[in-house]
């Protein structure tokens, strides 16, 4: 019995059919009337399946457990197109199972909608508001994208915020947080904005702020902030963990010693109550470190080894997609994808594995972290509205203070550097042993976290925040 294959694929309700070399079009009604039926079963929010007419694509996964034809043909979803093989009957019937994704659904809870995908290549900040006026709203806004908008990470479709928003605010106990973005798995990472005590003095949304050291760990205590790592001369100290110096690549970046901000993260996870909310917390979902050497384009100067090991001048690959060439790019390319070195924390406290040596990506994690926190990335900064060297006093993540990344930036004539938040707002670099920079802890919740608001005004508004349910 000789095998067809066919592909479909959908474009404004129209199947493309590839059989023999020959290229037909079939509306999905002709197609059922030749004896082939084709149904595409959408889940909707209540659970159940409705069919409809078009193949979904955003916000939508392929069940391909749930998937099943007859007469012992078989159906496979790849990259928008729906490959049915083996063929060989007419009055075959095909029912495609689609599920919400996780982040759509948590997108749902939300009670929020996506601009759909800007794409990956910036050209500038959101928005560069006026650093002379008291709300830090006016100015020039050339891009003012404002909103939610959508991309790909790790595990699917991500919602992330940016630009200048105020519906972004998250209460846990006494402690705000602003969501960063929703995680395609549909966790929700947050990064910590202040706490109940000092309100009145932290960042309230649109670009306004009273005092941006209150949205730090250090509680507006002091204003001066911590630092990354004590010890600078050798490139293992760009790592959130970090290894021996006497190894070469990739050795010297493993999982050994933890830097000193992790210990203050630590620390201050008890300390401010938060470890009293760890059922809400997911640490499965991690943290980039991104330790790759940067292998794209032009070095970012003449002196770049390339190797990555001791005092040997490197650019790790965040800067790689940011900078080129002794310049900031014009065109800069963020992702939210984790190739290497991805911190999660997924142990319990008496028996783990930790991967010290191993550069995992998202798909396992390295299980090294003691508690389920970790900080932003420059790469969710530029998604947010920042730029690589450009100001930008309008987007909500400025707060008139400079607070720590995770990524790693380069080794050079000053040691180890690392990608901070500068307090004008754009992203730069500073070395790790600077005690200028604050720290914001960042932290992901469960996909099925519960949430009160108030019945009246906005939602997600420091003055109407999303109020995760303790039971």
């Amino acid at each position: 019995m000789k095998r067809v294959v066919i592909i479909i694929t959908i474009i404004m309700g129209v199947i493309l059919i590839f059989n023999n070399n020959k290229t037909q079009y079939k509306t999905v009604e002709e197609q059922i009337k030749k004896g082939n039926k084709i149904a595409f079963m959408v889940e909707q929010e209540d659970g159940k399946y409705e069919q409809v007419k078009e193949l979904p694509t955003s916000g939508y996964t392929y069940n391909q457990e749930k998937s099943k034809c007859s007469n012992n043909a078989s159906a496979i979803y790849s990259n928008g197109s729906i490959k049915i093989s083996n063929l060989s009957k007419k009055n075959t019937s095909c029912y495609l199972y689609f599920d919400i994704e996780e982040s759509k659904k948590t997108l749902d809870v939300l009670g929020l909608e996506s601009k759909g995908d800007i794409g990956n290549s910036f050209t500038g900040p959101s928005c560069d508001a006026n650093t002379n006026s008291s709300d830090h709203t006016t100015g020039s806004c050339a891009n003012s994208e404002k909103g939610v908008y959508e991309t790909n990470d790790d595990y699917g479709t991500s919602y992330y915020f940016r630009g200048t928003v105020d519906n972004n605010w998250v209460k846990i106990g006494d402690l705000y947080f602003r969501i960063i973005r929703i995680n395609g798995n549909g966790t929700i990472r947050l990064i910590y904005s202040g706490n109940e005590a000092n309100k009145s003095n932290i960042q309230i949304g649109n670009g306004k702020w009273s005092n941006g050291w209150y949205s730090t760990i250090n509680n507006g205590s002091s204003t001066t902030g911590k630092a990354y790592n004590t010890t600078y001369n050798n490139n293992t100290y760009v790592g959130f963990y970090y290894g021996s110096t006497t190894e070469i690549y990739p050795g010297n970046h493993s999982n050994e010693h933890q830097s000193v901000l992790v210990s203050a993260i630590n620390s201050w996870y008890t300390s401010s109550g938060l470890s009293q909310y760890a059922d809400k917390l997911d640490g499965a979902t991690g943290w980039c470190n991104d330790r790759q050497i940067n292998t794209e384009g032009e070095n970012w100067y003449n002196g770049d080894t390339k190797i990555g090991y001791g005092t040997s001048a490197t650019a790790y690959a965040p800067l790689g997609r940011l900078y080129s060439g002794g310049s900031y790019k014009l065109i800069q390319v963020p992702t939210l994808k984790c190739g290497e070195d991805y911190y999660n924390h997924t142990r319990n406290q008496d028996a783990y594995d930790r991967d010290l040596y191993t550069y995992n990506s998202s798909q396992n994690g390295n299980n090294v972290l003691e508690v389920p926190v970790g900080l932003i990335t420059a790469d969710e900064v530029i998604f947010a509205g920042g730029f690589n060297g450009t100001n930008n006093f309008g987007y909500w993540l400025y707060t008139g203070k400079y607070f720590w990344t995770m990524s790693p930036r380069l080794y050079g004539g000053n040691g180890a550097e690392v990608f901070i938040v500068y307090y004008e707002g754009a992203l730069n670099g500073e070395n790790v042993n600077s005690t200028t920079p604050g720290v914001r802890p960042v932290i992901n919740l469960k996909a099925d976290t519960k949430f009160k608001t108030n019945d009246t005004g906005e939602k997600g508004t420091i003055n109407n925040p999303y109020v995760v349910e303790v039971q």
